[in-house]
C-alpha cells in the first residue's frame, strides 16, 4: 500500500482516513470531542488541531500551548486536503 506507514505502528493515511470517517459520522450529533492518546503530549494535540481546523475553528491554540506531532498533523491535513474552510489560514 502506497500510504502504509514505513514504521510499524506509526500514524498512517489509513489511520487518518479512519479518524475523518469517525469525525464526519459524529460531528452533527456531539457538542464536544475529546482527544486522548497514551502519552497525550504530541499526537493528541496534532489530532485536536487538525479536527479544529477541519471544523472551521482556529487551530493556533494547540500550537501555542502544546507541541503537536508534525507528521500526524500533516497526515491528517493531507487526507482531507481541499475540504478545509477557506477562512482558516495555515
Amino acid at each position: 500500500d502506497e500510504h502504509a506507514s514505513p514504521v510499524s505502528g506509526a500514524f498512517s493515511q489509513e489511520h487518518a482516513r479512519a479518524l475523518w470517517d469517525f469525525v464526519d459520522e459524529h460531528r452533527k450529533s456531539v457538542e464536544r470531542m475529546i482527544v486522548h492518546c497514551d502519552a497525550g503530549m504530541s499526537r493528541s494535540p496534532a489530532v485536536a488541531a487538525a479536527i479544529a481546523r477541519y471544523l472551521g475553528e482556529d487551530d493556533r491554540e494547540f500550537f501555542q500551548r502544546y507541541r503537536p506531532n508534525a507528521r500526524v498533523y500533516r497526515s491528517l491535513c493531507e487526507a482531507v486536503s481541499g475540504r478545509f474552510p477557506r477562512s482558516v489560514p495555515r
